[in-house]
């Protein structure tokens, strides 16, 4: 019987790479229906043949884009499982400035779902994940305007920093330098990753601080036949672009590379990107930028090397049954030296799969405080008859010297200690940023840092050495869901909460709620304020104690607004620290790994002027949003509505009723009570829809009474002039005069996905226009239309951003929109 592995490499190699670029499609389903025919390859082993195809392979592809979801799960599912290449993606931002699907979370958090979601979506396609410093400041309509923001050179650097960390042979952008991207993040990737290409290597660009320079060989653009049809005919004719078959089996595990990249890509769960299983044939196109154009020869081609003959030879070893000798090979492997820490660490793990090893540090509770000395337990087992000692652990920089044999299939148990050093949460949010996360330079372009506590073991097999980390994690048995592990939260010792994220006063004292959580034991302290100028707080300081850690203490406070300032940001303050006091928020969706968040602690304040007419106010609740809070704390009475209250009748008893963010989005339902919403506002109810997307998952693409669509129009510029088109209108009058001055302070943008101008029906009067710079005016931001004696409104203001910033002039606007009257 043949050895799968050397007829693959045997029938590679002899390929003459002149005919590949044609012949690859052809080569490659013969390779993987050789496979499919021969032995069938034992449960376990599947990860650990992925491993060892891509150390054989001294070839990286760095895949490089703007935002999460930006990547091509196909193109990187194809290249780690199909072509048996270390592939990353380099995302520039962490997606913080989207819109959010499956909850209200935003900004901050919702950078750190999507870094998740990138996380669990590399675990299923094989890829590395990188980023830059860039944060997501919302939609860009040029390049211009997003380096103005970042810093080019500085997102640069960062790039280049990536690029000679991991090294690759090939880069490949998803978008083109040209502006047909569309976003102004997406041109921006590609125009930097031409400038890094050519960077990378030069001491005299960037110094050997920013990491040994490296020069990658080739650049592509990953074009694709939905923007361009004529890419499949001209990929036929010209050297310059490249097809590529990325919908091959993969009989390891089971699975086509297409499949794998449909899970992948239905990890981004918060932006709904979830598809359908893709099988059977699909292309990909890349077009030469840059470098050689060797594509395939690079891939498949031989590259002789240490590493790769190593690998190769401990493959050949497992492959006739010789586990023991594999392991030999690799280790020997590490021990000849002149490999980088990242590939000893794949060798290391791969080691530990080989010998059915398996590892972990735990603790008895789920968070420790900052300081805070932990009992761990290691637990420890080999599955497979081959000697092993523990040589060294490290508990959390403690070193300790051991020697204990590991029998098989023997538990191995050892208690000991250690301390909590620091926060270990998302490390690009520990420190105040803007525009740029503030980060230390040795992080720079990691995902997460590296876990922290964690226990170090390093083995001894036969006088050759490997080591494990671990994350100290803690274990809990769920009875539906079994075993259920997170790693340690490790906590400020203190954390003060504000129960809502912004305060509107209307002019007159406010109450509000403080509440305070213990994460340690026996706290005690005073609690205090950084009060903004003319505000006051009462009362001003706060000793309190907490016996437990857990413990937590709700304070009531009384907030007292100045006569004149609009705006203000209200700050903890305890006496027994200097550093900034932090707020807790926990983030738990089923397909990411749960934590609390420790972000700065503060109270956005707002002291507008406020005019309402108190009534009930029906919401519809959509993708999710922090909108009927913000409703409620101007005086209006919130009801949350769903199919069965529509269908009841009796919805009269609403001043208005909102549609949340999405809803004819996310609610199936919502189309089979449209007539009842319509019959609602021709009987003088006051229908307002706020923002949805042109997308797929639209239910009913007119929602009012009169014929409408929407559009993909936006205006990205939150400073630009609101031109109010009939200051006279209703809207714009009572109970609130809306001036310009209402516009001011806004944050990100002024508005998104606005209702299409072109094929709107003549009875919608369209109320503001406004503009980004170079464009023409944006008229479908707000629109109305009485119907009956009542009326319907679409609205694509970002309300939901504006009210949580405690924005005075949106608090305004939606008053008045609620109290309408036509």
């Amino acid at each position: 019987m043949y050895n799968t592995h050397e007829f693959i490499h045997g029938f590679v190699g002899a390929l003459k790479f002149a005919s590949m670029k044609k012949m690859i499609p052809l080569i490659w389903a013969l390779l993987l229906s050789f496979m499919a025919t021969g032995q069938k390859v034992p449960t376990g082993l599947e990860e650990i043949l992925h491993a060892l195809r891509s150390l054989q392979k001294e070839t990286r592809v760095l895949y490089l884009a703007a935002h999460p979801d930006d990547e091509n799960t196909r193109l990187i599912s194809w290249l780690t499982h199909g072509a048996g290449v270390e592939t990353a993606y380099l995302s520039l931002t962490r997606g913080s400035g989207c819109q959010n699907l499956i909850g209200a979370e935003l900004g901050a958090p919702l950078g750190y779902i999507r870094t998740q979601e990138l996380l669990e979506a590399r675990k299923i396609d094989g890829g590395r994940q990188f980023f830059t410093r860039a944060v997501d400041f919302g939609y860009s309509k040029n390049p211009e305007e997003t380096f103005s923001f970042w810093g080019k050179e500085e997102v640069l650097s960062d790039v280049v920093r990536v690029i000679r960390e991991f090294r690759p042979h090939i880069i490949i952008t998803r978008f083109p330098t040209d502006g047909r991207g569309g976003h102004g993040h997406h041109t921006a990737s590609a125009l930097l990753a031409a400038e890094a290409f050519d960077l990378a290597g030069s001491l005299s660009a960037f110094p050997h601080e920013y990491g040994i320079p490296w020069s990658p060989e080739m650049l592509y653009w990953n074009a694709s036949s939905w923007w361009d049809k004529t890419l499949p005919d001209r990929a036929a004719k010209e050297d310059g672009i490249i097809e590529v078959e990325v919908g091959g089996f993969d009989p390891i595990n089971g699975r086509s590379c297409n499949e794998l990249a449909s899970m992948s890509r239905s990890m981004h769960k918060s932006q709904g990107f979830g598809v359908s299983m893709a099988r059977g044939e699909m292309k990909e196109y890349l077009i030469h930028q840059k470098g050689a154009n060797a594509f395939y020869e690079r891939l498949f081609g031989e590259v002789p090397g240490k590493a790769n003959n190593g690998a190769r030879q401990a493959a050949e070893l497992l492959a006739a049954g010789d586990r023991s000798g594999a392991i030999k090979k690799l280790l020997d492997l590490k021990e000849e030296g002149n490999n980088s820490p990242a590939f000893d660490r794949r060798v290391d793990g791969i080691v530990a799969g080989l010998l059915g090893l398996h590892a972990e540090a735990l603790v008895q509770n789920g968070s420790a405080a900052v300081g805070q000395q932990l009992d761990v337990e290691l637990r420890c087992i080999k599955r497979m008859d081959i000697p092993l000692m523990i040589r060294e652990i490290d508990w959390n920089g403690r070193i300790q010297d051991q020697s204990e044999e590991l029998q098989r299939d023997q538990m191995l148990i050892i208690n000991d200690r250690i301390r909590c050093g620091a926060l270990n949460g998302p490390y690009w949010l520990d420190r105040p940023f803007s525009t740029l996360h503030n980060v230390p330079d040795s992080l720079i372009g990691r995902p997460m840092a590296k876990a922290d506590p964690y226990v170090v073991l390093t083995f001894d097999h036969l006088g050759r050495q490997f080591s494990l980390r671990l994350a100290v994690e803690y274990k809990e048995v769920d009875r539906v869901d079994g075993e259920l592990k997170r790693p340690l939260v490790v906590a400020p010792p203190l954390t003060v909460r504000f129960t809502s994220p912004s305060l509107v006063t209307m002019g007159s004292a406010v109450d509000a709620v403080v509440q305070i959580r213990s994460w340690s034991d026996s706290v005690s302290d005073e609690l205090g304020f950084d009060v903004p100028s003319g505000w006051t707080v009462t009362p001003s300081s706060i000793p309190f104690e907490l016996a437990q850690a857990g413990d937590f203490q709700n304070i009531p406070i009384r907030i007292v607004p100045p006569k004149n300032t609009r705006t203000g940001v209200l700050r903890p303050s305890l006496q027994s620290s200097p550093d900034m006091v932090r707020s807790s928020m926990s983030i738990d969706h089923p397909h990411i790994v749960p934590t609390e968040l420790f972000l700065p602690s503060e109270l956005k304040l707002a002291n507008a002027s406020i005019d309402i007419d108190a009534a009930k106010v029906g919401y519809i609740v959509g993708a999710g949003d922090a909108v009927p809070e913000a409703i409620e704390r101007m005086g209006f009475e919130i009801e949350f509505i769903d199919e069965e209250r529509v269908r009841r009748g009796g919805l009269e008893e609403y001043m208005a009723i909102i549609a949340g963010i999405r809803a004819y989005n996310v609610n199936d339902w919502l189309p089979g009570v449209q007539s009842f919403l319509m019959d609602y506002v021709e009987d003088g109810g006051n229908y307002i829809v706020q923002y949805n997307t042109r997308s797929r998952d639209l239910k009913l693409t007119s929602f009012g009474p009169y014929p409408m669509k929407l559009s993909r129009e936006r205006v990205s510029d939150e400073t630009a002039a609101a031109t109010l088109i009939d200051p006279s209108h209703g809207v714009f009058r009572s109970p609130n005069r809306i001036t310009e001055a209402d516009f001011d302070g806004w944050v990100q943008e002024r508005g998104l996905y606005f209702a299409d101008i072109s094929s709107l029906d003549p009875r919608y009067e369209t109320l503001i226009s406004w503009q980004d710079k170079d464009e023409p005016p944006r008229l479908g931001g707000l629109i109305v239309a009485k119907h009956g004696e009542g009326a319907f409104m679409y609205t694509g203001i970002s309300f939901f951003r504006q009210l949580p910033a405690a924005v005075p002039g949106a608090y305004r606007l939606l008053a008045n929109l609620i109290c309408y009257e036509p």
